[in-house]
């Protein structure tokens, strides 16, 4: 939607310039929708916004919820992975100049991802999905976690299939 809206943005800021004047846009309580309309500096911190968003990389943040979402098939292997994708994408953008203005949203967002990301151990099934799928088994937790996590999650898979 944020980059229809970037796209269309003179065609939006002409209709917040025609809509008090046509008598069949209801009118605002206390507001016209004139003021509603964005200058210049607010579209461009729009389309930084839709830039931390949808990153042109290979696995957009955008897309990490269409990950979960439009597959038919098991997607609890990729949970960690994708919010640890996030997490870097992010924290990678925190410290370029380009998104100073964003700087505080971005900590916010990523304050966010840290949460989720540790509530992945309040269960075993993120990491043993990640470990029997082919593709990642325990080399991926191995290379990205520190030691003690990884002998962790190691040991509650043993835990769970070695009994």
């Amino acid at each position: 939607m944020l980059e229809q809206v970037i796209r269309l943005c003179k065609g939006v800021n002409r209709s917040t310039q025609l809509a008090d004047d046509n008598e069949e846009v209801p009118n605002l309580q206390g507001k016209t929708y004139l003021a509603f309309k964005l200058t210049q500096q607010e579209w461009l911190k729009l389309e930084l916004i839709q830039d931390v968003l949808q990153h042109n990389t290979a696995q957009e943040p955008a897309n990490a919820q269409q990950t979960f979402s439009a597959t038919r098939e098991p997607t609890v292997w990729c949970t960690i992975p994708v919010l640890k994708y996030l997490q870097e994408t992010w924290e990678s953008m925190a410290g370029t100049s380009k998104f100073d203005s964003l700087s505080t949203s971005i900590q916010s967002g990523l304050d966010n991802l840290r949460k989720w990301y540790r509530k992945t151990n309040d269960t075993d099934v993120y990491f043993i999905c990640l470990a029997l799928d082919p593709n990642y088994k325990v080399a991926y937790a191995k290379a990205k976690w520190a030691s003690q996590d990884f002998a962790d999650g190691v040991k509650r898979l043993k835990d769970v299939y070695l009994v």
